[in-house]
């Protein structure tokens, strides 16, 4: 076929004639030379012979060769002539058979189901060179799809199930070249969304300007260095994936920042005043959504209820708990004066919603009528009174389950009387369970010890020192490692 294709050709183009010397005349040529420069030696005549005779078929076949490849439609343009076509219809036809119909396509990844879960998409027109990438980055774990022109890529992102995670695009394709496909990309997908590495034909510096002011994330270049192009792939893929890394912690911080709001809203922005009584709030929270929680309930000047809530976990699921208790202590108002029901009854309430985030609370009951204060705890750091009489400090303690461990708990209650300058101390965990760099906690000894020692320190002030002095013994620049929430309430 090659030879009658040659044949086809030799009445429009002359190009055939300078074959055809090379395959008759530079043998004859190159015997003449031999004879002269090697007289009767007939061993160099045939080695000489041999060797230019190889030489002669070497360049006719590779003449052979590149002519047919490059008049490879020039059957198609002579028999447009004889049918009186013109240029045009030989332009359109050579179109249609490159082109192809623009059918949707729908991308046969291969394989399938990649161990890295991504996928690339190959836009070259070069089958060699299409091949090479696609084994390669088949190699690091990717799958990949590959189209032949500028157009195909469209084709493959309308089908949104067929989107690729990257695209690997040569600049120099047919239709429509690489360059023109990635500014249209980038009006639709960002470079987060979409990596786009330009493949390009050489190192030329306006090449690579170019391919970044379109919105190439990378490019490489010709021929290809296959371990740059793994680094490069690779590199885009742990940017893309650095950058969803970042948006969710941009998201959770925009959520913790709301969490802080709504709790800001949920905790009272002023402590009551009450006749007899001065109250004084000392807190240190862990982070911004912090998981501890007081509220107030007063029906007259000289009585008031004090309940103080510490969760076991911290963030947007304690915060939304923590309105729900909330409510539901606002609705036991008329149980204020009666502790052990008013703890029953908000242990049944939200029993349902503290299975797998436990609370512990302790509420007291101050009535300045009768100089006393009654107590419940559900499982709650113990309650501490420093006697200032007796220069004493003494801890109330309950052994009793947390809310929400079981809605049939019942709840005790104790009355304790109480004096003036006497100070009572209500707080959270996260001071005994404070660590120092032992390992050792503080413990509820030390704590007792620390309000005696601060007795001399006015109530409004002493909160803040045994914050600092706990800091202190810690010897740790980290802490806290839990939330710190304390109130001093000192009797008149």
């Amino acid at each position: 076929m090659i030879f009658s294709n040659i044949k086809n050709r030799i009445k429009y183009n002359n190009t055939m004639y300078l074959i055809f010397f090379f395959a008759g005349a530079l043998p004859l040529l190159s015997s003449i030379i031999i004879l002269q420069q090697t007289g009767n030696d007939y061993e160099n005549q045939i080695a000489a012979g041999a060797g230019l005779g190889s030489i002669c078929v070497f360049i006719t076949f590779y003449f052979i060769f590149f002519y047919y490849k490059n008049t490879k439609y020039s059957n198609l343009i002579s028999a447009t002539k004889e049918k009186g076509g013109s240029l045009n219809t030989v332009v359109s036809e050579i179109s249609l058979k490159s082109v192809g119909t623009t059918k949707p396509v729908k991308a046969d990844w291969v394989p399938r189901q990649s161990r890295q879960g991504k996928r690339v998409l190959i836009a070259n027109d070069d089958e060699l060179e299409t091949n090479i990438l696609k084994e390669k980055i088949n190699d690091l774990g990717y799958s990949t799809y590959s189209v032949n022109t500028g157009n195909e890529v469209s084709e493959v992102l309308k089908e949104e199930s067929s989107r690729p995670d990257m695209v690997l695009l040569n600049t120099k394709m047919p239709e429509i070249s690489g360059f023109a496909i990635t500014e249209q990309l980038r009006k639709k997908y960002t470079a987060e969304e979409l990596p786009v590495i330009l493949i390009i034909s050489n190192n030329q510096q306006k090449d690579i300007e170019k391919c970044f002011l379109l919105g190439a994330n990378d490019y490489i270049t010709k021929p290809f260095v296959l371990h740059e192009l793994e680094h490069r792939v690779n590199n885009q893929f742990l940017l893309q994936a650095a950058q969803k890394n970042q948006d969710r912690v941009s998201n959770i911080d925009n959520d913790l920042l709301l969490t802080k709001k709504l709790r800001n809203n949920i905790i009272p922005k002023n402590l009551p005043e009450v006749t007899g009584l001065s109250l004084f709030l000392t807190k240190k929270p862990l982070d911004s959504a912090g998981g501890d929680y007081y509220d107030f309930l007063q029906n007259e000047p000289d009585k008031l209820g004090v309940l103080l809530c510490d969760f076991s976990r911290h963030g947007i699921a304690a915060t939304v708990v923590t309105a729900m208790l909330k409510i539901a202590f606002e609705q036991q108002e008329s149980l204020g004066d009666s502790p052990a029901h008013l703890m029953t009854q908000l242990n049944y309430v939200m029993a349902d919603y503290l299975g797998a985030l436990p609370v512990t609370a302790t509420y007291a009951y101050f009535d300045l009528s009768e100089n006393s204060l009654l107590y419940t705890n559900a499982g709650h750091s113990p309650l501490v009174i420093y006697r200032q009489k007796e220069r004493r400090s003494i801890q109330f303690n309950m052994e009793t389950k947390e809310l929400g461990f079981n809605s049939e708990t019942a709840y005790e209650v104790k009355k304790i009387s109480f004096h003036s300058q006497d100070r009572v101390y209500m707080y959270c965990d996260g001071i005994l369970e404070s660590k120092n760099l032992d390992g050792e906690k503080f413990g509820l000894d030390r704590f007792l010890e620390l309000v005696r020692d601060k007795a001399g320190i006015a109530a409004s002030k002493v909160g803040d020192e045994i914050i600092r002095s706990l800091k202190k013994w810690t010897g740790n620049k980290e802490w806290p490692g839990d939330d710190i929430t304390m109130l001093v309430i000192e009797i008149d």
